[in-house]
């Protein structure tokens, strides 16, 4: 969804993004969202184009999907081989995932201290 005319000239030009990812505008700035509206968030624990989450965190997450056959960039974004030896998405290096309870905003249970909603 475009910015509203009143927030457009406020709002810095928007950051490129795959097609997978939306990029919204809340409250006089940018989000990341998936074509569903779902919330993107990044594990702290995580290390760069490296996902530490593993069994148990995956029952609650899912690796945010990249589309394609091979590792690609756009802008701060690339793909990598994810653990289960799919391409996921990152941004500036951090694996992206969305919570699998299909939220829009963020769960009051989710641990600021583990996971952060992405934002550009």
């Amino acid at each position: 969804m475009p910015p509203s005319p009143e927030s457009a000239s406020q709002l810095p030009l928007p950051p490129p993004t795959p097609v997978e990812i939306s990029l919204m505008s809340e409250n006089d700035h940018y989000v990341f969202r998936t074509e569903t509206g779902q919330s993107l968030y990044v594990r702290t624990a995580d290390r760069t184009l490296e996902s530490t989450c593993g069994e148990t965190c995956l029952r609650d997450w899912s690796p945010l999907a990249a589309s394609g056959k091979r590792t690609r960039s756009v802008g701060d974004w690339d793909s990598f081989t994810g653990v289960d030896g799919k391409l996921q998405w990152a941004y500036r290096g951090k694996p992206v995932y969305t919570y699998r309870a299909a939220c829009t905003a963020p769960p009051e249970s989710i641990p600021a201290e583990h996971w952060q909603l992405l934002q550009p």
